[in-house]
């Protein structure tokens, strides 16, 4: 199993990155507010070290990657995807947000807030606070990151 890459940033895409390790490029699934942190932060062809979750189920035998650059959002989204209908898919969609941010609507049991998540309605929102009240406290308490200074240049 895959639960850390380090290597040169060699492509960015919308939703994923394409991080050459060893001699082998690794397309990784990035959720919206972590490549935002990226394309602050991070040149093409410059180092990017990247905390996996892998995931590969019946429904998607297909192995995927997803990429976090904090150890916490990566633990965080692990618990996200225990909840009862949120694959690694739908997650990486609906973590357009930081976790500390989402995890501040778990414990607040904030169902209009968790509903801003993309693909979140009512009762996924009612879901996940039911799963996951009790147990994300701690991501709640993670400090805001501070921006990183230049700007990503596609070329």
């Amino acid at each position: 199993m895959i639960s850390y890459l380090e290597g040169k940033l060699k492509r960015v895409h919308p939703d994923k990155v394409t991080l050459f390790v060893g001699g082998v490029g690794y397309d990784v699934l990035i959720p919206a507010y972590v490549m935002n942190e990226i394309k602050r932060g991070s040149k093409l062809e410059e180092p990017l070290s990247l905390h996996i979750s892998y995931n590969q189920t019946e429904r998607q035998p297909k192995p995927v990657l997803v990429g976090f650059k904090q150890e916490l959002d990566k633990e965080f989204f692990e618990l996200f995807i225990s909840v009862e209908d949120i694959g690694p898919l739908a997650a990486i969609r609906a973590l357009d947000k930081p976790v500390r941010d989402i995890a501040r609507s778990i414990e607040e049991k904030d169902v209009k807030g968790l509903k801003q998540l993309k693909g979140i309605g009512e009762r996924k929102a009612e879901k996940i606070i039911a799963a996951l009240k009790g147990k994300v406290a701690k991501y709640a308490l993670i400090p805001e990151a501070q921006p990183a200074s230049g700007l990503l240049r596609i070329s």
